[in-house]
């Protein structure tokens, strides 16, 4: 099965959004560093939400590393924190938004994601990254970034960067 192109969804800062290619939720190894609590984890009308009870502040570290299903994923808008190995080995993921909120990304956040396309970086403020937070992606990968975010992220050495 083709993944999906990136859904338009907004996710509000108690839900994450995503789509995987089997249509089913996906696992995930940490469920209590979020900075809520998880409600519901379902996936209906091609869509999958983890809800919360309240904000969500941090991906924490290794909570979706491995979810080899996961192809599209919105962070909401609350998260400051990625964590250490939060998206690593994500192998069918395509894309990821990361919103202004979010003001450092760990170690090897998103090493392995074999599969990335778009990644959609939206802070305007420079971002710490970790030690190869985007190694082993794929050279064709578009990282889109404001057009005055600075300059550091074309040292990342991947993908092509888009100035939107």
């Amino acid at each position: 099965m083709q993944p999906r192109t990136i859904f338009v969804a907004c996710s509000t800062d108690t839900t994450i959004r995503y789509t995987t290619i089997d249509d089913k939720p996906i696992g995930m190894h940490i469920i209590n560093r979020f900075g809520a609590n998880i409600i519901s984890n379902t996936y209906e009308n091609g869509i999958g939400k983890i809800v919360f009870d309240g904000n969500i502040t941090t991906i924490p570290d290794y909570a979706f590393k491995n979810c080899v299903n996961l192809t599209n994923i919105i962070i909401p808008n609350n998260v400051t924190l990625i964590g250490k190995k939060a998206f690593k080995n994500c192998r069918s993921l395509t894309s990821i938004t990361i919103p202004d909120s979010v003001a450092s990304i760990g170690d090897f956040a998103f090493n392995d994601c074999s599969s990335l396309k778009n990644f959609y970086c939206k802070p305007t403020t420079p971002t710490t990254l970790g030690k190869d937070a985007f190694s082993d992606i794929p050279s064709s990968a578009k990282i889109y970034v404001p057009i005055n975010r600075s300059m550091r992220i074309n040292r990342l050495r991947i993908g092509t960067v888009m100035r939107r």
